[in-house]
């Protein structure tokens, strides 16, 4: 619910006329919603391969006899 209403105030900010006069913003291009549709799951995908590449990382290290 929480999401939805940011999505709601965030849509009206840029594409309300009266709420871009105050805020000073201009409509998004296509090109530019379709970034943001992409960016944030690459981004997502990226910290949870670091993740688990750390957490494997990590296992083999004491997995090592040289650590016990």
């Amino acid at each position: 619910m929480g999401i939805a209403v940011e999505w709601v105030l965030i849509l009206s900010i840029i594409y309300s006329p009266t709420l871009q006069q105050i805020f000073m913003t201009a409509p998004l291009q296509p090109l530019q919603l379709l970034t943001l549709l992409i960016c944030p799951p690459l981004v997502l995908i990226a910290d949870e391969g670091s993740k688990r590449f750390i957490r494997r990382l990590i296992a083999v290290a004491f997995e090592n006899p040289i650590f016990h």
